[in-house]
């Protein structure tokens, strides 16, 4: 069910992963990443790597990059 989908976006346009991210949270980014998040979606185009990298997390923005999370 799509409306249930583990990368369906807030009414903002931002994912769980895409929080997580922001928020340097880095066992619920493996969380949602194990679960099928897609390291790609974001609000505006923007990835949660991209997300994790503006707050900080450079650790974590490398390690969804890695996963296919764009810059």
């Amino acid at each position: 069910d799509k409306d249930n989908s583990i990368d369906k976006p807030c009414d903002n346009g931002v994912t769980s992963l895409w929080v997580a991210a922001q928020n340097g949270d880095g066992a619920v980014v493996e969380l949602l990443l194990g679960a099928g998040a897609d390291p790609a979606l974001g609000p505006g185009g923007s990835t949660p790597a991209e997300a994790a990298a503006t707050f900080g997390h450079d650790a974590l923005a490398a390690r969804l990059q890695q996963q296919g999370g764009g810059s």
